[in-house]
């Protein structure tokens, strides 16, 4: 079954988004249906956004977090980068819909330098949900070389005279430590509270067997190093609530991790105990 037209969905606290499909949105088909397995980054992002008054959604595609977060706190200044521009024009018309004014659309990649004319893989398809700059992660036969213009969070920051970032969602299939690079001044003066999609090629090759030898091994290490190094910690996130972890390991429930600078006392803390991930968990939001 499809799903096209104007969609409503429920947030937790009762508010009402809307985000249009023309039969294209295969996430928010998912959400429709009940199907979606990311419960537990629903629970994290309202606690984070609540509490945030700049958030940064890094690959926001058509904008079904930025505007989540935008039900949970209307005051928050959200900047919202997606360079694919068919997909950004849907962010564009699912903004109108709901007649937001705090979420601006970037039409930029986010990298770990600024650049005119970045290469971005975008598949064949309206709407996608995996354009990367990683040229192995589709069959080259199904993807169109894109030229975009690349910026960091860093340089953004410094442009738009942004005071503070609380909160950064990255999910940018496998140029997740690049965008880390380019913030390296916010990491380490911010502090931001992270949700970061962290892939595995070994999950990766499962799922299709073409890829074997052509992902990089190391991708979840590299992210892991550069972020204890700047003293976060690392939280695996399910539906039940959030497990400290010393290594970054495959999720079989969600792709989705949470990063704070503190350290919570236990390593485990149920979304039951929301109070207490915020007291224990979040650091500056």
């Amino acid at each position: 079954m499809t799903i096209k037209g104007i969609v409503p969905i429920t947030l937790a606290n009762g508010n009402v988004i809307k985000m249009y499909s023309n039969s294209d949105d295969f996430v928010l088909k998912e959400l429709y249906f009940g199907l979606n397995d990311e419960k537990g980054t629903e629970k994290i992002m309202k606690l984070a956004a609540e509490r945030s008054a700049v958030i940064f959604d890094i690959g926001a595609n058509t904008g079904l977090f930025s505007i989540s977060c935008s039900g949970y706190n209307p005051h928050a200044r959200i900047f919202s980068f997606e360079p694919v521009e068919q997909i950004a024009d849907r962010f564009d018309k699912n903004i109108s819909i709901n007649h937001l004014s705090n979420i601006e659309v970037i039409r930029k990649l986010v990298s770990d330098k600024v650049q005119e004319d970045m290469t971005l893989f975008v598949p064949n398809s309206e709407i996608s949900y995996s354009a990367s700059t990683f040229k192995d992660f589709h069959d080259p036969e199904t993807i169109t070389p894109t030229k975009v213009e690349a910026t960091t969070i860093d340089d953004f920051k410094r442009e738009r005279s942004l005071p503070k970032i609380d909160f950064i969602k990255v999910d940018v299939e496998w140029h997740e430590f690049e965008v880390l690079l380019g913030a390296m001044d916010v990491l380490k003066n911010d502090s931001p509270l992270l949700i970061i999609e962290i892939l595995f090629s070994s999950l990766e090759v499962r799922k299709n067997a073409q890829l074997a030898g052509k992902l990089p091994q190391d991708h979840h290490l590299n992210i892991q190093k550069l972020l204890t190094d700047l003293g976060y910690y690392s939280y695996m996130i399910n539906a039940l609530g959030i497990y400290r972890v010393d290594q970054l390991e495959p999720n079989a429930n969600e792709r989705n991790y949470l990063f704070s600078k503190k350290q919570s006392e236990r390593h485990f803390i149920s979304f039951n105990e929301s109070d207490l991930i915020v007291d224990q968990v979040f650091n500056n939001v």
